[in-house]
């Protein structure tokens, strides 16, 4: 569905495109290709992305599924959403990304594009999954849209530092960046305290630590919070689900 704008409400009555897009970017920072963001057993979220890059303007898709089971692979997804971005020439623009137009088909491989550094755009452009998804049940998306969104900035608040972090009693979970099979480094909040009176920084953790599996430095740092853990991790915040 095209709206007029990215401030044109998308789901609800206050669930704007930009804002939808703002989430969407916020599930993507708390996901790793090895954890699926989990509010509890019954309440799954996870993104998925793609790209289109055979046609005029390129394009990058991000979707954002819910799934009432923990096994969300396997168990078709309730609902999801999902945003566009496409590439622009103007000064005014969201992100930078190296892309190439696909000259493939479906029955030959085409010849290889040098990658060129592009800038997207945020499009006014939503899709909803169904398809064939009412008025009133996009209306309906609004609520969990927001309790995600709320739990997601307050969690965003919590581990803003590694002060923050330490005080929240959230542990902290640094995994590389590639689904290469290696175990991710558990820190509790008391080494993470310890950390903050060293002085050390979140950019400090991510810079020093390399991946024994790949060798890849540059890791995810997450709240360790996934599965069953994220409601009773989140305890301390006002509100509930």
């Amino acid at each position: 569905m095209k709206f007029e704008s990215i401030d044109d409400v998308a789901c609800g009555n206050t669930f704007s495109v930009r804002r939808l897009a703002d989430l969407i970017k916020l599930v993507r920072k708390y996901s790793n290709p090895r954890f699926t963001l989990c509010l509890d057993q019954h309440n799954v979220y996870l993104v998925n992305s793609s790209k289109d890059y055979d046609g005029h303007p390129f394009e990058d898709f991000f979707d954002l599924f819910y799934s009432p089971s923990t096994q969300p692979y396997v168990t078709k997804a309730t609902w999801g959403v999902g945003v566009v971005y496409e590439a622009t020439h103007s000064d005014d623009f969201d992100y930078e990304a190296m892309a190439s137009r696909d000259t493939s088909t479906a029955y030959r491989r085409g010849s290889t594009q040098k990658d060129v550094l592009t800038r997207f755009k945020l499009s006014t452009r939503v899709y909803y999954i169904p398809t064939a998804m009412t008025q009133d049940r996009r209306s309906a998306l609004e609520t969990p849209l927001v309790e995600l969104e709320y739990f997601l900035l307050a969690l965003q608040d919590a581990t803003s530092s590694i002060e923050a972090w330490s005080q929240s009693g959230l542990p902290m979970l640094v995994a590389c960046t590639v689904a290469c099979g290696s175990d991710p480094k558990i820190f509790s909040s008391a080494e993470l305290t310890q950390f903050s009176h060293r002085g050390i920084s979140l950019e400090n953790i991510s810079a020093r630590l390399t991946c024994k599996s790949c060798g890849r430095r540059g890791p995810q740092i997450l709240p360790a919070i996934y599965g069953d853990t994220f409601r009773s991790a989140l305890a301390h915040f006002s509100g509930a689900l």
